[in-house]
């Protein structure tokens, strides 16, 4: 098993050295075993004694749990650089690097507090509440459980977090960007894009302002991921997505309509999609420009 395990991540190496071979990697089914082996590496790590589920492990269970409530005593003034950010976290603690959550200095135990990028492969299903704090077009969560509700309320607050209510600020960045002229060229993947004014696409090919930082569910792909919406540059091909349901009471149609035809996006079949207008649900739609069986 531990062989299998071996090949499999160096044959994951191989194939993201080159994007034909990540293409083969993905039909074949190897980039799915290989993210099933990188979750169940996740797991196994946040049971260690420095990763966040610590709680969980019987051998340390009693220890984590007195080391909460000694950090949560302790006044929450450290700064610490997580990736693309910084956070602020309690005196005398760390970020673990390699998945996010904070430890304990003088111990070395990891407490059920962490931190993730949207942009992150591990998804983990939990109990635990999110918390989204924008920063650079990336969107960072805050992750914790009972075990630590009362600290991980203390450190939402001290860093600005917010929860899904902020649903209601997408919207009116939205509306704000649909008044924005569409006339800035940015570079993706090897094509130049038009985008409005004011934004930009970030390292995940997601649309975001960049005056508050908050995504928009418009974004772009090497390669024909998403088949509606596409168009090919120099025999490669690229996607285009927006997520018709996402509305946030605002008209992202609209706005992917806009997009869509100022970069000559081919949209083979109608694409219908929701406005939702003072509480009132209605659809509109964007015409297919290619039929399904033009090539």
């Amino acid at each position: 098993m531990l062989k299998k395990g071996i090949i499999l991540l160096i044959l994951s190496l191989i194939f993201s050295s080159c994007q034909g071979l990540r293409d083969f990697a993905e039909f074949s089914g190897v980039t799915k075993i290989v993210d099933d082996i990188k979750e169940s590496n996740m797991h196994r790590l946040a049971r260690k004694k420095d990763g966040w589920n610590a709680i969980s492990n019987k051998e340390y269970k009693a220890e984590v749990e007195e080391v909460i409530k000694d950090i949560s005593k302790r006044p929450i003034n450290k700064e610490v650089q997580f990736e693309e950010t910084t956070f602020i976290i309690p005196e005398g603690t760390k970020i673990n690097q390699k998945i996010g959550n904070i430890v304990d200095e003088k111990t070395g135990y990891g407490i059920y507090i962490y931190f993730s990028g949207e942009d992150s492969w591990y998804r983990m299903y939990t109990p635990a509440v999110a918390f989204e704090k924008p920063d650079k077009g990336i969107y960072y969560k805050l992750m914790y459980n009972n075990s630590t509700t009362e600290l991980a309320q203390k450190i939402i607050k001290i860093n600005g977090f917010k929860d899904k209510g902020m649903d209601r600020e997408r919207g009116e960045v939205i509306k704000d960007i649909l008044k924005r002229p569409i006339n800035k060229k940015v570079e993706f993947e090897g094509i130049t894009l038009i985008i409005p004014e004011n934004t930009m696409i970030n390292r995940d090919g997601y649309l975001a302002d960049m005056k508050t930082g908050h995504l928009v569910n418009i974004s772009f792909f090497l390669k024909n991921e998403y088949s509606e919406i596409s168009k090919k540059v120099k025999d490669k091909e690229y996607s285009m997505y927006f997520d018709r349901y996402d509305t946030y009471k605002a008209n992202i149609g609209e706005l992917a309509k806009r997009i869509i035809m100022i970069n000559n996006f081919i949209v083979k079949e109608k694409i219908s999609y929701y406005i939702m207008d003072e509480n009132k649900e209605k659809r509109d739609y964007i015409k297919a420009t290619i039929k399904a069986n033009e090539k």
